[in-house]
């Protein structure tokens, strides 16, 4: 599966997956999970403004995060993942422009919150116990395109 996608009342999300490059059999540039969120215009039902979508990449550095969190979780403790980018950094003329991920708990069990943040914009998308373990797997599935496993291996066959 190449793409996952939530569409909810106030807001949707979308991912999709950037694969690592590889030259050779050496790795050139590890890829991500690009999540896609924007908020549902108001008084529209399930229309969005994409115009003001906040785009954040999930790394091969966010993973170990990401799989502590679900595992505090399921011995559990609270659920609670903080990612924090700064898509600029390193960058000749860089302008500090950080995003921030951060997947918790909702108030009622068995729910979860995914909420962006960049700039002014704020978008956050509620999810089920079932659309947040459907979103563990496709996060699980596709490390190795991430990594860069799967070209590495493919291209030193």
């Amino acid at each position: 599966m190449n793409h996952f996608q939530i569409y909810k009342k106030s807001a949707a999300l979308q991912c999709d997956i950037i694969k690592a490059k590889a030259n050779n059999g050496f790795l050139q540039k590890q890829g991500a999970l690009l999540f896609n969120v924007t908020n549902a215009i108001p008084g529209k039902d399930k229309v969005y403004d994409w115009n003001k979508k906040i785009t954040f990449a999930f790394g091969p550095n966010d993973y170990p995060l990401f799989y502590n969190a679900v595992y505090n979780y399921q011995r559990g403790q609270e659920m609670k993942l903080e990612l924090v980018h700064n898509p600029n950094a390193g960058k000749a003329d860089e302008q500090a422009i950080y995003k921030k991920l951060i997947i918790a708990q909702g108030q009622n069990q068995g729910t979860f919150f995914m909420t962006f943040f960049s700039g002014d914009l704020k978008v956050s998308v509620p999810l089920t116990m079932g659309e947040f373990l459907m979103l563990k797997r496709f996060i699980e599935d596709n490390q190795n395109i991430i990594l860069g496993v799967e070209n590495i291996l493919v291209e030193g066959d």
